[in-house]
């Protein structure tokens, strides 16, 4: 019966700590996407800028092309968190705490000091 139970108390410990190995990467994936997107909303400004210093385009394709870059983003942030949760693996879908991008960041802020100071999960 002590070997029984032994074995099972390991089997549990090993279980939780794989998840908790998994956070800790799932977090540390979502970090690298908000930095993504910080890198990218600069670039975006970045562009906008240039685009008024050189005096060529008019106030409506600045315009414009702020709505599509906008929109790309929107669409990108979408997409990265789809395409994340859809490369768990088998046995980890379904456990995530977050199904889209301000679930993600509200996930990552809640939980961020987990990576930095390598805590348990909240």
């Amino acid at each position: 019966m002590g070997a029984f139970l032994y074995r099972t108390l390991l089997v549990l410990r090993v279980a939780y700590i794989n998840l908790q190995m998994f956070r800790t990467v799932e977090l540390q994936c979502l970090q690298l996407l908000a930095l993504s997107l910080e890198d990218a909303v600069f670039l975006k400004e970045t562009k906008r800028n240039i685009m008024r210093q050189l005096k060529v385009f008019d106030e409506n394709q600045i315009k414009v092309a702020n709505n599509e870059d906008k929109y790309n983003l929107n669409k990108w942030k979408e997409n990265s968190v789809r395409r994340l949760l859809e490369t768990y693996p088998e046995n980890y879908r379904g456990v995530s705490p977050f199904e889209d991008w301000s679930s993600a960041m509200s996930w990552l802020e809640k939980n961020k000091e987990m990576i930095f100071n390598n805590k348990t999960q909240r």
